[in-house]
Protein backbone atom coordinates (compact mmCIF):
# COMPACT_ATOMS: atom_id res chain seq x y z
CA UNK A 1 0.00 0.00 0.00
CA UNK A 2 1.34 3.37 -0.99
CA UNK A 3 2.44 5.85 1.39
CA UNK A 4 -1.00 8.37 0.45
CA UNK A 5 -3.68 5.12 0.66
CA UNK A 6 -2.16 4.23 3.77
CA UNK A 7 -2.40 7.71 5.64
CA UNK A 8 -5.56 8.45 4.03
CA UNK A 9 -7.10 5.09 5.90
CA UNK A 10 -5.64 6.19 9.54
CA UNK A 11 -7.21 9.73 8.67
CA UNK A 12 -10.40 7.97 7.58
CA UNK A 13 -9.92 5.88 11.18
CA UNK A 14 -9.43 8.78 13.02
CA UNK A 15 -12.18 10.70 11.46
CA UNK A 16 -14.43 8.29 12.52
CA UNK A 17 -13.31 7.56 15.71
CA UNK A 18 -13.43 10.94 16.82
CA UNK A 19 -17.13 11.25 15.65
CA UNK A 20 -16.52 14.08 12.90
CA UNK A 21 -18.45 11.96 10.10
CA UNK A 22 -21.28 11.63 12.67
CA UNK A 23 -21.18 15.40 13.51
CA UNK A 24 -21.13 16.42 9.47
CA UNK A 25 -23.66 13.74 8.35
CA UNK A 26 -26.15 15.66 11.44
CA UNK A 27 -25.45 19.38 10.27
CA UNK A 28 -25.60 18.47 6.60
CA UNK A 29 -29.32 16.67 7.78
CA UNK A 30 -30.40 19.59 9.77
CA UNK A 31 -29.50 22.13 7.15
CA UNK A 32 -31.24 20.22 4.21
CA UNK A 33 -33.96 19.95 6.58
CA UNK A 34 -34.98 23.52 7.58
CA UNK A 35 -33.79 24.88 4.20
CA UNK A 36 -36.17 22.67 2.70
CA UNK A 37 -39.02 23.48 5.38
CA UNK A 38 -38.40 27.61 5.10
CA UNK A 39 -37.12 28.14 2.06
CA UNK A 40 -39.12 27.41 -1.39
CA UNK A 41 -37.64 25.31 -4.07
CA UNK A 42 -36.70 28.19 -6.03
CA UNK A 43 -35.05 30.10 -3.38
CA UNK A 44 -33.35 27.28 -2.21
CA UNK A 45 -31.45 26.71 -5.84
CA UNK A 46 -30.19 30.49 -5.39
CA UNK A 47 -29.10 30.50 -1.53
CA UNK A 48 -27.20 27.16 -1.73
CA UNK A 49 -24.42 28.28 -2.24
CA UNK A 50 -24.28 30.63 0.52
CA UNK A 51 -25.49 27.74 2.70
CA UNK A 52 -22.51 25.37 1.71
CA UNK A 53 -20.37 28.03 2.06
CA UNK A 54 -21.22 28.60 5.71
CA UNK A 55 -21.90 25.08 6.66
CA UNK A 56 -19.40 22.72 4.62
CA UNK A 57 -16.90 25.19 4.68
CA UNK A 58 -16.53 26.27 8.47
CA UNK A 59 -17.19 22.15 9.88
CA UNK A 60 -14.00 21.46 7.27
CA UNK A 61 -12.13 23.87 9.17
CA UNK A 62 -12.94 22.80 12.26
CA UNK A 63 -12.36 19.27 11.76
CA UNK A 64 -9.16 19.90 10.53
CA UNK A 65 -8.14 21.89 13.73
CA UNK A 66 -9.62 18.77 15.63
CA UNK A 67 -7.55 16.34 14.06
CA UNK A 68 -4.56 17.77 14.42
CA UNK A 69 -4.84 18.84 17.92
CA UNK A 70 -5.90 15.47 18.68
CA UNK A 71 -2.84 14.07 16.82
CA UNK A 72 -0.46 16.64 18.81
CA UNK A 73 -2.01 15.29 22.13
CA UNK A 74 -1.90 11.74 21.10
CA UNK A 75 2.07 11.72 19.82
CA UNK A 76 0.94 10.94 16.70
CA UNK A 77 2.85 14.09 15.43
CA UNK A 78 6.19 13.26 17.06
CA UNK A 79 5.82 9.79 15.80
CA UNK A 80 5.76 11.44 12.19
CA UNK A 81 8.58 13.19 12.05
CA UNK A 82 11.29 9.88 12.32
CA UNK A 83 8.60 8.28 9.94
CA UNK A 84 9.85 8.04 5.76
CA UNK A 85 6.07 9.74 5.57
CA UNK A 86 6.79 13.02 3.32
CA UNK A 87 5.10 15.90 4.74
CA UNK A 88 3.28 16.69 1.77
CA UNK A 89 1.92 13.30 1.68
CA UNK A 90 0.58 13.84 4.96
CA UNK A 91 -0.89 17.34 3.92
CA UNK A 92 -2.82 15.74 0.60
CA UNK A 93 -3.82 12.97 2.83
CA UNK A 94 -6.11 15.70 4.92
CA UNK A 95 -7.20 17.27 2.08
CA UNK A 96 -8.24 14.17 0.19
CA UNK A 97 -10.32 13.04 3.30
CA UNK A 98 -11.68 16.05 4.39
CA UNK A 99 -12.64 17.16 0.76
CA UNK A 100 -14.36 13.75 -0.18
CA UNK A 101 -16.35 14.16 2.83
CA UNK A 102 -17.54 17.77 1.80
CA UNK A 103 -18.73 16.72 -1.03
CA UNK A 104 -20.44 14.09 0.48
CA UNK A 105 -22.21 16.65 2.72
CA UNK A 106 -23.33 18.76 0.29
CA UNK A 107 -24.46 16.40 -1.45
CA UNK A 108 -26.72 15.54 1.55
CA UNK A 109 -27.89 18.97 2.00
CA UNK A 110 -29.04 19.40 -1.96
CA UNK A 111 -30.94 16.00 -1.98
CA UNK A 112 -32.76 17.28 1.58
CA UNK A 113 -33.18 20.55 0.40
CA UNK A 114 -33.84 20.80 -3.51
CA UNK A 115 -33.08 16.87 -4.70
CA UNK A 116 -31.25 16.12 -7.84
CA UNK A 117 -33.58 16.91 -10.61
CA UNK A 118 -32.32 19.32 -12.93
CA UNK A 119 -28.71 19.73 -11.46
CA UNK A 120 -25.09 20.10 -13.35
CA UNK A 121 -22.93 18.08 -10.92
CA UNK A 122 -19.64 19.12 -13.01
CA UNK A 123 -19.24 22.69 -11.10
CA UNK A 124 -21.00 21.88 -7.91
CA UNK A 125 -18.62 19.14 -7.25
CA UNK A 126 -15.31 20.87 -8.57
CA UNK A 127 -16.77 24.03 -6.20
CA UNK A 128 -17.24 21.81 -3.41
CA UNK A 129 -13.59 20.17 -3.40
CA UNK A 130 -12.32 23.54 -4.25
CA UNK A 131 -13.78 24.55 -1.19
CA UNK A 132 -12.69 22.11 0.79
CA UNK A 133 -8.98 21.80 -0.11
CA UNK A 134 -8.65 25.51 0.45
CA UNK A 135 -10.42 25.65 4.06
CA UNK A 136 -8.62 22.34 4.67
CA UNK A 137 -5.07 24.15 3.67
CA UNK A 138 -5.63 27.08 5.34
CA UNK A 139 -6.85 25.57 8.90
CA UNK A 140 -3.95 23.16 8.85
CA UNK A 141 -1.30 26.22 8.28
CA UNK A 142 -3.05 28.14 11.32
CA UNK A 143 -3.00 25.11 14.00
CA UNK A 144 0.09 23.99 13.71
CA UNK A 145 1.17 26.52 15.67
CA UNK A 146 -1.29 25.82 18.32
CA UNK A 147 -1.86 24.03 21.34
CA UNK A 148 -5.43 24.19 22.34
CA UNK A 149 -9.07 24.68 20.55
CA UNK A 150 -9.09 28.12 22.13
CA UNK A 151 -5.73 29.77 20.96
CA UNK A 152 -7.20 28.42 17.63
CA UNK A 153 -10.52 29.97 17.85
CA UNK A 154 -8.97 33.32 18.02
CA UNK A 155 -7.31 33.73 14.49
CA UNK A 156 -9.39 31.09 13.37
CA UNK A 157 -12.82 32.34 13.92
CA UNK A 158 -11.45 35.81 12.63
CA UNK A 159 -10.15 33.77 8.88
CA UNK A 160 -13.03 31.68 8.83
CA UNK A 161 -16.30 33.18 9.65
CA UNK A 162 -15.34 36.39 8.71
CA UNK A 163 -12.58 36.92 5.73
CA UNK A 164 -13.37 33.51 3.64
CA UNK A 165 -17.34 33.46 4.71
CA UNK A 166 -17.97 37.57 3.11
CA UNK A 167 -19.25 35.48 -0.09
CA UNK A 168 -21.90 34.64 1.79
CA UNK A 169 -23.43 38.26 0.93
CA UNK A 170 -23.20 38.02 -2.62
CA UNK A 171 -24.72 34.20 -2.45
CA UNK A 172 -27.75 35.59 -0.28
CA UNK A 173 -28.41 38.71 -2.74
CA UNK A 174 -26.85 41.02 0.42
CA UNK A 175 -24.22 42.76 -1.22
CA UNK A 176 -22.21 42.22 -4.26
CA UNK A 177 -19.05 44.17 -5.16
CA UNK A 178 -16.33 43.31 -7.47
CA UNK A 179 -13.88 43.24 -4.71
CA UNK A 180 -15.20 40.21 -3.54
CA UNK A 181 -13.72 38.24 -6.42
CA UNK A 182 -10.35 39.08 -4.57
CA UNK A 183 -11.79 36.70 -1.95
CA UNK A 184 -10.62 32.87 -2.57
CA UNK A 185 -14.18 31.51 -1.49
CA UNK A 186 -15.80 33.57 -4.21
CA UNK A 187 -14.37 31.70 -6.91
CA UNK A 188 -15.83 28.20 -5.31
CA UNK A 189 -19.10 30.01 -5.17
CA UNK A 190 -19.38 31.19 -8.72
CA UNK A 191 -18.83 27.17 -9.18
CA UNK A 192 -21.44 26.06 -6.86
CA UNK A 193 -23.95 28.69 -8.52
CA UNK A 194 -23.20 27.11 -11.88
CA UNK A 195 -25.13 23.70 -10.14
CA UNK A 196 -28.12 25.93 -10.94
CA UNK A 197 -27.40 28.13 -13.38
CA UNK A 198 -25.30 27.59 -17.23
CA UNK A 199 -21.80 29.36 -16.57
CA UNK A 200 -20.15 31.41 -19.28
CA UNK A 201 -16.14 30.96 -20.10
CA UNK A 202 -15.45 33.70 -17.79
CA UNK A 203 -16.87 32.22 -14.77
CA UNK A 204 -15.44 28.63 -15.81
CA UNK A 205 -11.89 30.64 -15.96
CA UNK A 206 -12.28 32.66 -12.52
CA UNK A 207 -13.39 29.80 -10.61
CA UNK A 208 -11.54 27.01 -11.85
CA UNK A 209 -7.85 29.21 -12.20
CA UNK A 210 -9.02 31.17 -9.07
CA UNK A 211 -9.17 28.23 -7.05
CA UNK A 212 -6.33 26.40 -7.92
CA UNK A 213 -4.12 29.68 -7.56
CA UNK A 214 -5.55 30.56 -4.25
CA UNK A 215 -4.81 26.38 -3.00
CA UNK A 216 -1.56 26.35 -4.53
CA UNK A 217 -0.41 29.16 -1.94
CA UNK A 218 -2.21 27.96 0.71
CA UNK A 219 -0.43 24.22 0.31
CA UNK A 220 2.93 26.41 0.10
CA UNK A 221 2.10 28.47 3.38
CA UNK A 222 0.51 25.02 4.96
CA UNK A 223 3.94 22.82 4.21
CA UNK A 224 6.16 25.73 5.09
CA UNK A 225 4.45 26.42 8.28
CA UNK A 226 4.35 22.95 9.51
CA UNK A 227 7.72 22.14 8.59
CA UNK A 228 8.65 24.97 10.91
CA UNK A 229 6.53 23.98 13.71
CA UNK A 230 6.40 20.33 13.78
CA UNK A 231 9.49 18.80 11.70
CA UNK A 232 12.25 21.62 13.08
CA UNK A 233 11.07 21.74 16.35
CA UNK A 234 10.54 18.10 16.77
CA UNK A 235 13.86 17.65 15.75
CA UNK A 236 15.34 19.92 17.85
CA UNK A 237 13.56 18.50 20.86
Amino acid sequence: MSHLAATAMLDLRLQARNKLFAIGFGVALSTGLVARVLLAVTAVAVLLPGIWLGAIGTTTFMFVAGMVLFEKGEGTLDALIVTPLPVRTYLFSKVLTLSGFAMVESLLVLVFAHGLRGVAFAPLLLGIGFLGALYTLIALAQVVSQTSVTDFLVPGAFVSLTLLQLPFLDAFGVWSHPLLYLVPTQATVVLMKGAFTELVLWQWVYGVGYSVLAIGVAAFVARRRFERHIVAKGAMS
